[in-house]
């Protein structure tokens, strides 16, 4: 199952959410790795015979204000940009959602 882009490009959201959002951060609540998950064996599928492929990649966002807001999507930046960004620039602010 790949799990890349499950989100809008006109909402800020999270790359490959885990779980649902109860802040709507999300296109929907099913669009998460546990609800395709769920929806793969509501038509038989068992988790055994289900690979989960997870980007190591982001996306950037214009015009938004947080998770959750409208936006631009604006491209894509990866893990080696970010490591670099932090050597240059040091220290940074991360955040983590432990409900997603």
């Amino acid at each position: 199952m790949m799990s890349y882009d499950l989100q809008s490009s006109s909402k800020s959201s999270y790359q490959n959410a885990l779980y649902a959002s109860s802040k709507n951060y999300l296109l929907t609540n099913e669009c998460n790795i546990d609800g395709t998950l769920k929806l793969y064996n509501s038509v038989g599928i068992p988790n055994n015979k289900v690979i989960i492929g997870v980007p190591f990649y982001g996306r950037t966002f214009t015009n938004s204000t947080g998770p959750g807001s409208n936006s631009t999507h604006s491209g894509a930046i990866t893990q080696g940009v970010i490591h670099d960004y932090k050597l240059k620039y040091g220290a940074s602010i991360e955040h983590w959602d432990d409900e997603c």
